[in-house]
């Protein structure tokens, strides 16, 4: 692998730098979406940058991405999985003011899944669930879909939205669609507290990083 994590850890000082100053708004813009886009594969965008994903996925067989790791205690497919649910809630419908794709277009029934949620607090039983049955070019469809939609929805950004809260209306509509296991209903009051510019370092930059370093681990014990 040639990734040095070190660039993408930088560049998001850089856009929490650019937020706190507020002085660069169209600065922030430009290295989000070309940050977010490293994180996607290349197919969401037309840059010609490296790309985080296409790299741990690159000739790997389709049959280790559902190798559930017994140290890291996922596999790649869940963690994607995983990835485009948080993604897909908090920048589509939180930020963006959409309906989540995964219900728009069906992807639970489209993925083979038995549950709709993001998979925090899952147990074992249901990583390895997930990672046998889910659908992978669905999955790869939907990931990329979400991919898309949080890039158009970083360019429609204003510069008074980046401060603002979300509207704390929209958490009973994630928990009567059970977006989030009841038991993990501590994540919603998290993003609740963020702004948007809180947001959009997390969910869509720095939690795909973290998600991402575990499946280049797991590609790497799974050989």
């Amino acid at each position: 692998m040639i990734f040095d994590k070190r660039f993408l850890n930088q560049q998001q000082g850089e856009l929490g730098r650019l937020i706190k100053n507020g002085q660069d708004f169209n600065g922030f813009i430009a290295l989000c979406l070309t940050h977010h886009a490293m994180l996607h594969s290349k197919s969401i965008h037309d840059q010609n940058i490296w790309s985080y994903v296409d790299e741990i996925l690159d000739g790997l067989d389709k049959d280790k991405m559902r190798v559930v790791s017994k140290k890291e205690g996922h596999s790649i497919l869940w963690n994607l999985w995983h990835l485009a649910r948080i993604e897909d809630i908090t920048m589509n419908f939180l930020v963006g003011g959409n309906e989540e794709i995964f219900f728009h277009e069906n992807y639970q029934g489209r993925l083979g899944i038995p549950y709709p949620d993001t998979g925090n607090e899952t147990g074992p039983a249901e990583v390895e669930t997930l990672s046998a049955v889910i659908n992978w070019p669905a999955l790869i469809d939907y990931q990329n879909e979400v991919g898309r939609q949080t890039q158009n929805i970083i360019r429609e950004l204003k510069p008074e939205q980046i401060k603002q809260k979300i509207d704390p209306e929209k958490a009973s509509t994630i928990r009567k669609n059970g977006s989030v296991k009841p038991q993990a209903d501590a994540i919603i009051d998290y993003w609740f507290g963020k702004t948007v510019g809180g947001l959009i370092l997390m969910p869509p930059t720095r939690h795909r990083i973290v998600h991402l370093n575990e499946c280049a681990r797991i590609r790497q014990q799974i050989g």
